[in-house]
């Protein structure tokens, strides 16, 4: 053998030893990171797959990342929403009608109890997570429902809700307070007759509906509207009451009104033969005149049905009033006008005119149409869309809203607190109106209320959500697994080579360094 041939040898030896300790290194970084290479480029084809695999992963991320904001959003909100759910019950459990009981500031104590639910309800509206009002649809730069002290007072100019409801009282029960009837008595050959007319027919006041008398010696003529004869003119309903005679005491007559929401009330009025006349009776004269007795007893009834229709403007009508009022300031317009802005009645107080700009706007949110769930949309999946906007002017919030103010908003003092019959109207308005507020608040148990159905539909929100995360989830499990196969090494096996190459590697050394240090003749006894 030659010497070039040991020093091929060596030449070999060496080779196989850098080789070794190679291997040995990408063990040892394998045994570190736990990856099979530094690069997608080392894994070969496998490579392009675990790197869709890995900007899948990236892109569930995003899609669980936008969810958990959505979730975190929908959860307050359906706490929220549960809050003035319950808002709305304890508003009919606080309100007694029969409960009259005035305060040193000149509130009831319902109406004491109603504020403070009130307040929370706009503070409830105004929820603010992380910069988005959960109200206020796409607009998140600020609150979307006014102060309180604005609704009820107004600002900037704008009227609020006192102002407004001051407005429709005014305009319903008319100058003279007998909501837009006039009365009068006149004598005639044989008969006396109290006329009720109306001077026009205007949405304002009530309107005459007819009439019923117990007695043989009272008829009761009723007219109707004509509104076809003279369209630009109409005609109102009108009633005549006639006495031929002297009734007896303990005899009924009865006027029949229609209130603006469609309501009825029944003016009886009772004979009697002592006193003056009430509004709730009239005097049958005494005088030895027949006619006179009978045109007198005309007179009285006259008086008796202006002071009813005083007392009913002062109770019902002003409670239908300060509803209409109510429903103007909060935008509940039930003709479906377009455009879609409040009214109030004109100047002279017969007909209704547009407010736009001068009531306040006591929502400030996004008001644009459109399906108000889409106001805020988030992307949870590919393809897949889930809507939970909501708005604070939304049916069953501005009715809540209505309800509570416009009950906080009345006045129920007395003009005349040494007066016992002031009081007694300023009590009946009370007991009008609180059972009107209770009615509308109150939710037959049979149904679901307005926000709850709202709540309903966040619900199912917040459920197509989660199924959507725990999918995806399932999905992200299912990709870093396969690409954990393909990217990552099992330690143990490499642990087991890397024992194994070094074992080899120091075996390799042991021998390299015995035949690098033979001499000549020591390699020819080989």
């Amino acid at each position: 053998m030659s010497v070039v041939g040991l020093s091929g040898s060596a030449s070999y030896l060496s080779a196989l030893l850098r080789q070794q300790r190679t291997q040995i290194e990408d063990l040892s970084v394998q045994l570190t990171t736990g990856k099979k290479t530094e690069s997608f480029g080392g894994l070969g084809a496998d490579g392009i797959t675990s790197l869709k695999m890995r900007q899948e992963i990236s892109t569930i991320d995003a899609y669980k990342s936008v969810s958990e904001i959505a979730t975190t959003h929908i959860t307050q909100l359906g706490k929220s929403l549960e809050r003035i759910e319950k808002l709305r019950s304890e508003t009919v459990s606080a309100i007694n009608p029969n409960d009259y009981q005035l305060t040193t500031d000149g509130a009831t104590t319902s109406q004491a109890t109603t504020k403070i639910l009130l307040l929370e309800t706009i503070s409830q509206l105004n929820t603010n997570v992380a910069g988005y009002n959960l109200y206020g649809g796409k607009v998140s730069e600020s609150e979307p429902v006014a102060s309180f002290d604005h609704i009820m007072n107004g600002h900037g100019g704008k009227l609020g809700l006192k102002d407004v409801m001051a407005r429709f009282s005014s305009a319903h029960l008319g100058s003279d307070g007998k909501g837009k009837v006039n009365t009068a008595a006149s004598d005639g050959t044989g008969e006396s007759t109290v006329k009720l007319t109306r001077s026009k027919e205007t949405p304002f006041g009530f309107k005459i509906h007819g009439g019923t008398a117990s007695s043989s010696v009272i008829s009761m003529n009723y007219r109707a509207a004509d509104l076809t004869t003279d369209p630009a003119n109409p005609v109102p309903a009108g009633l005549d009451i006639k006495l031929t005679g002297l009734p007896r005491e303990g005899d009924r007559v009865q006027v029949e009104l229609s209130l603006p929401d469609g309501s009825f009330k029944t003016l009886a009025l009772s004979a009697k033969t002592t006193g003056t006349a009430t509004a709730s009776n009239f005097v049958i004269s005494k005088n030895s005149n027949p006619a006179k007795a009978r045109f007198e007893t005309a007179k009285s009834l006259e008086t008796a049905i202006g002071q009813a229709l005083k007392t009913a403007g002062q109770t019902d009508l002003k409670a239908v009033a300060a509803s209409q009022a109510g429903n103007e300031f909060f935008g509940l317009y039930e003709d479906g006008r377009s455009p879609a802005v409040p009214k109030l009645p004109d100047a002279s107080g017969e007909l209704l005119e547009n407010a736009n700009g001068k009531i306040l706007g006591w929502y400030r949110g996004y008001t644009q149409d459109s399906k108000v769930r889409d106001d805020k949309i988030v992307e949870v999946d590919r393809g897949l869309k889930v809507g939970y906007g909501v708005r604070a002017n939304e049916k069953p919030f501005a009715e809540q809203m209505k309800n509570l103010s416009v009950f906080i908003a009345a006045d129920f003092k007395p003009t005349d607190e040494a007066d016992a019959q002031s009081k007694a109207i300023a009590e009946s308005y009370y007991n009008v109106l609180a059972d009107k507020t209770d009615r509308a608040m109150a939710v037959n148990d049979s149904k679901i209320s307005g926000v709850q159905s709202i709540a309903t539909e966040i619900s199912a929100a917040k459920t197509t959500i989660n199924n959507s995360s725990e999918r995806l989830s399932q999905r992200s499990n299912s990709y870093k697994i396969l690409s954990g196969k393909i990217e990552n090494v099992d330690r143990t096996q490499v642990a087991v080579e890397l024992s194994e190459m070094t074992n080899n590697l120091q075996a390799s050394y042991r021998m390299t360094s015995s035949l690098l240090n033979l001499s000549l003749s020591d390699y020819l006894k080989l």
